[in-house]
């Protein structure tokens, strides 16, 4: 449309039959006609997931030539008395390009002028085409004024995970340093939403696959490839977040969820850490069985007794000892079991008795052994182990003498 197009050509008219363009016998008057504009603005929203990136020029621009909407493409002769002109802007108002099409000129030979090199982006945006069409004579219809907004969808991750509760020694619920998937962290409920910051909504075939890597920096140890928790309250986990083989932890928003009551996640905030095992305890039900042997008895100096010592650090490096005295009541050998021992490391002295010369240690299951002592370690993720130890002593003849012990049991009472 435009003002003042003339209905035929000047050329229109009655011809002599030679056909020649000069032997007219009359031309036809040329009529001219306002027509009312019609055009409309072609854009195209973007869509994206993080860690992929958008570029502003493909609201405007398909393969870097301009965008047009299917209906309304200038093609040098629907826009013959027109001229159309471009603007675009983002959300603060700013132009980032414009776009002259002068009248009767092909809109494919038409391009975007770009007021910046900064076009790619990962954060939502509207922007906003301004397109003025200028009649380009004088008549019914003014100029005419269009606006379009076209929109860059980002998307990104929304992680949700929930605390577990385990024993101390039991494998870890998560594997560490690992590349996992979703459903590794089944322990941990992990749920995943995409959302926009627009409120777009995300389309569930689209969403790329996320990936994990979970990392515990105290309250765990590692034997052979488990991870073995040690921690007395809490293990603390953080997690890196990757999609497209692209870390984007940084763009990963983080909810945290717990059963317990008690749960004191907030202080974990700070640190960055993502979710939490609880550790319900140490358990204490690993048993120390001494045995002691001689070589001959002699019933006039009374039943032997030899006292032990047993003393150590629990895994919670917590101080632990006990005394143990073995009592030979019949024959060459007796033993002692101390039961409900904590996992730890634990030596295991015997104590002097002059009438008593020591021989050889023998060490069972997880016990070595030196000269003067043996030490019993028992493993994290070993909870219920036994352990042994064996004393060899000899009959000294020439140091006469008496031994006995007696365990007195104090029980505490509440006041």
């Amino acid at each position: 449309g435009s003002n003042q197009i003339p209905t035929n050509e000047e050329t229109s008219g009655i011809y002599k039959d030679t056909h020649e363009i000069t032997d007219i016998y009359e031309a036809y008057p040329v009529p001219e006609v306002d027509i009312p504009l019609d055009y409309a603005i072609g854009t195209e929203d973007q869509t994206i997931y993080i860690p992929d990136t958008a570029n502003i020029r493909s609201t405007v621009e398909r393969d870097g030539d301009a965008l047009f909407a299917a209906t309304h493409v200038p093609d040098g002769t629907n826009n013959k008395y027109v001229k159309i002109d471009y603007t675009l802007k983002d959300n603060t108002g700013k132009t980032l390009a414009t776009m002259n099409i002068p009248e009767g000129t092909d809109g494919s030979t038409a391009a975007w002028n770009w007021e910046t090199n900064e076009t790619e982006t990962q954060e939502c945006g509207q922007f906003t085409v301004d397109c003025t069409v200028t009649p380009t004579t004088n008549g019914t219809y003014e100029k005419k004024d269009l606006t379009q907004d076209a929109f860059i969808h980002v998307f990104t991750p929304s992680v949700r995970f929930v605390d577990s509760s385990q024993d101390i020694g039991d494998v870890a619920d998560v594997a560490f340093g690992t590349e996992l998937s979703l459903s590794k962290l089944n322990a941990h409920q992990a749920v995943v939403t995409w959302s926009s910051r627009d409120g777009a909504q995300s389309v569930e075939s689209e969403e790329p696959e996320l990936t994990f890597r979970a990392q515990a920096e105290s309250g765990v140890e590692y034997i052979g490839n488990k991870a073995i928790i040690t921690a007395a309250d809490e293990v603390p986990i953080k997690v890196q977040v990757a999609a497209e083989n692209t870390d984007i932890t940084g763009q990963t928003e983080f909810e945290h969820d717990c059963d317990l009551e008690n749960c004191d996640f907030e202080e974990h905030l700070a640190k960055g850490d993502n979710f939490l095992i609880h550790v319900n305890g140490l358990l204490y039900n690993c048993d120390l069985t001494i045995t002691k042997t001689i070589k001959e008895r002699q019933e006039a100096f009374g039943t032997p007794v030899f006292m032990f010592r047993v003393y150590g650090y629990d895994i919670r490096e917590k101080y632990h000892e006990w005394l143990a005295p073995v009592r030979i009541e019949k024959g060459l050998s007796g033993e002692r079991t101390l039961t409900d021992l904590p996992p730890g490391t634990y030596a295991v002295e015997e104590m002097d008795d002059p009438r008593w010369k020591k021989l050889d240690i023998t060490p069972g299951e997880f016990a070595t052994a030196t000269k003067d002592k043996a030490t019993v370690i028992f493993p994290v993720d070993r909870n219920g182990a036994s352990a042994s130890v064996t004393f060899g002593n000899e009959y000294n003849q020439y140091v006469p003498g008496y031994s006995d012990a007696v365990i007195n049991h104090l029980e505490t009472a509440k006041r």
